[in-house]
């Protein structure tokens, strides 16, 4: 059951790393990765602890693309799943990313398990130590 919610986390950080780096094209098409599996209340806090809105991190996410460099990477390492309540789990994960400047957070998702699949419900990330 957890592999599923582990599998969503990866595939969708392969999507920001090829999206970001630029390695697929700036299309709606492709941008449906993402707007499709991020629930119409979504929320994010990034580590510098804002909350932002769904419609926000579409229009950040959009003009971010290409921003970084062609070797820009992203892994996921130590990831973990608790479930909730009936189709609600907890994810909590570390996010390196590699490029220009490397980083590294920790990151907690709650994602809901809904007839169309794995939907994100909120993300909350906090920096690692470097």
């Amino acid at each position: 059951m957890s592999n599923k919610f582990i599998t969503e986390v990866a595939e969708l950080h392969q999507f920001f790393e090829a999206w970001l780096s630029g390695a697929i094209d700036k299309s709606r098409e492709n941008y449906g990765r993402f707007e499709n599996v991020m629930a119409n209340d979504f929320t994010m806090v990034p580590p510098d602890s804002t909350i932002l809105p769904r419609d926000v991190i579409m229009d950040i996410f959009w003009q971010e693309h290409g921003s970084k460099t062609a070797s820009f990477r992203i892994e996921i390492k130590n990831p973990s799943v608790r479930k909730l309540a009936e189709s609600l789990y907890l994810v909590n994960y570390e996010e390196w990313q590699f490029g220009q400047e490397n980083t590294a957070r920790a990151a907690t998702a709650l994602l809901k398990e809904t007839p169309s699949g794995i939907q994100w419900q909120h993300v909350h990330e906090s920096w690692l130590p470097a």
